[in-house]
């Protein structure tokens, strides 16, 4: 994404809504940065990994709203 990360993307949609922050599931094809794997940890989001497992995907979105 260009200008900005999806945890940034994240971080302002909750600054703004914040009722939005437990529907937000986050999508990554790896983080290949020590830094990038711990925000990830760090926002306690759901993270969804590519290539997508639709199982897992199913479970992850069924849970999201529901915090």
């Amino acid at each position: 994404m260009p200008g900005m990360s999806g945890i940034e993307l994240a971080s302002r949609l909750s600054s703004f809504c914040p009722a939005l922050l437990g529907r937000i599931v986050l999508m990554t094809g790896g983080a290949h940065t020590e830094h990038a794997q711990s925000e990830l940890d760090r926002c306690g989001r759901p993270v969804i990994m590519k290539p997508i497992d639709m199982s897992n995907l199913l479970r992850v979105l069924a849970t999201v709203g529901s915090e």
